[in-house]
């Protein structure tokens, strides 16, 4: 299986890290609500970036390709801070390539208040995502 923990653990934070000295607050996976369940309760979403004022929501993607799995995803993470109460919505991506790909190919398709940023991967969280890259290729095989 691929080592999605040392996405979890090395790459995830990597970006929190770099959003805080970007925005100068606090970044942590968070909850936030996304609407109503039909039975009246709150329904949530837990974003992989949260700043401590609640006011910037972040998902992050490693994809190094978009192929139509990552697309439907990156839609729907959009999709789902499109949802979220936060004032600033981000889809951050870690590869260039990809975010070029989703900027074609999703034209007109993301929400218009969720912004598309490139977090550009260094030193061990760069090792830590090729190294899942390569092991979700090879499961594929």
């Amino acid at each position: 299986m691929a080592n999605t923990q040392a996405l979890k653990k090395v790459v995830e934070p990597f970006v929190r890290r770099w959003l805080e000295k970007r925005y100068g607050q606090e970044f942590q996976t968070r909850e936030l609500p996304v609407g109503r369940k039909s039975n009246g309760e709150e329904a949530v979403y837990e974003f992989d970036a949260v700043s401590s004022d609640g006011a910037v929501a972040a998902n992050i993607s490693t994809a190094g390709e978009l192929k139509a799995g990552q697309l439907y995803k990156l839609f729907y993470d959009a999709y789902m801070l499109h949802r979220a109460s936060a004032t600033k919505k981000l889809l951050i991506l870690t590869e260039r390539k990809v975010a070029e790909d989703l900027e074609r190919r999703g034209d007109g398709k993301l929400p218009a208040d969720v912004e598309t940023v490139v977090c550009e991967l260094k030193g061990q969280a760069l090792k830590a995502a090729r190294s899942a890259r390569r092991s979700a290729r090879a499961e594929m095989r």
